[in-house]
């Protein structure tokens, strides 16, 4: 059975000014002060409380227990000081998450600013990496297993930081794939620009012959484009559909719209609605099985 796992890439830049500390009024953002409340009342909070169902039935879940996601340090600050219960929520979040996957928490660090890591040197390369798990583990309280890395941005070097800083897997763009083999094989296979197999775990190692290594997951690129872009999260049917496509699985068998399901009890009981009688007596709907040509 197929596996669809969602990471939430959440970030920042600091926005406050470096003399008073506060964020000052971006009329852009309007009608919020600024683009940090804005966000946050469109994205970071919603996905804290998201509520399922409506009136005195709906119930209120936290999504981040949910997905794999990552926060940047600055944001982080600012929700801290701005948003507390949020900024409690994903931290709650993380909290279950290790509880619910044996130890396994689903937030994972990110390096300390947004620098594009093989552009620095490696003194500044370190300082990103080293400061980004320390506030992980300073806010999170415990180590981190993965580091985000702006724009996914890596070369030989930062994955190879990466496996020094303890870090055990990583999450790449599909076009980041050069060549690939298996384990058990000496023959390297190329990968055209984007069309690594998304649904394979990879493995890199240290150049230096410690047999230390690093997992690498790729997500899928057009799924991933369509839930920033194409609204593919307007709703779980939605996402559902999407993401039978890109497995090159037919959306009709596994699930069914709620039009359908609707429009299906709406034909079965609409033309006895007048003899239905609330309780006291059972009303059985025969399912069909849709016949497949040979």
């Amino acid at each position: 059975m197929a596996a669809l796992i969602i990471h939430g890439h959440f970030y920042q830049p600091p926005r406050e000014n470096p003399r008073t500390g506060e964020v000052e009024l971006q009329p852009s953002a309007a009608p919020f002060h600024d683009w940090n409340e804005r966000i946050h009342a469109e994205c970071y909070g919603p996905n804290a409380f998201a509520r399922i169902g409506d009136g005195t039935s709906a119930r209120v879940v936290n999504n981040y227990s949910h997905i794999s996601f990552n926060f940047g340090p600055t944001l982080l600050s600012w929700l801290q000081k701005h948003q507390p219960k949020t900024y409690q929520r994903i931290l709650d979040a993380d909290c279950e998450s290790i509880a619910e996957h044996g130890g396994h928490g689903n937030a994972i660090a990110q390096a300390y600013g947004h620098a594009i890591l093989p552009l620095l040197n490696h003194r500044d390369r370190l300082t990103h990496v080293i400061w980004g798990a320390e506030d992980f583990r300073f806010r999170f309280k415990r180590d981190a297993e993965a580091m985000w890395l702006p724009e996914t941005a890596c070369n030989d070097e930062t994955l190879e930081l990466l496996i020094e800083q303890g870090m055990r897997y990583v999450i790449l763009a599909p076009n980041q794939a050069g060549r690939v083999r298996r384990l058990s094989d000496r023959q390297w296979n190329d990968v055209p620009s984007g069309a690594v197999d998304s649904t394979q775990p990879y493995r890199f190692f240290h150049r230096n012959g410690s047999g230390r290594s690093l997992a690498v997951f790729f997500y899928n690129g057009p799924l991933a484009r369509s839930i920033a872009f194409e609204r593919a999260l307007s709703s779980s049917e939605e996402l559902v559909r999407r993401f039978n496509e890109e497995n090159n699985e037919e959306a009709g068998e596994h699930w069914t719209p709620r039009d359908a399901v609707k429009l299906m009890a709406n034909l079965i009981f609409l033309p006895i609605a007048n003899r239905i009688e609330s309780g006291g007596e059972v009303y059985r709907a025969l399912e069909g099985r849709r016949r497949r040509d040979p």
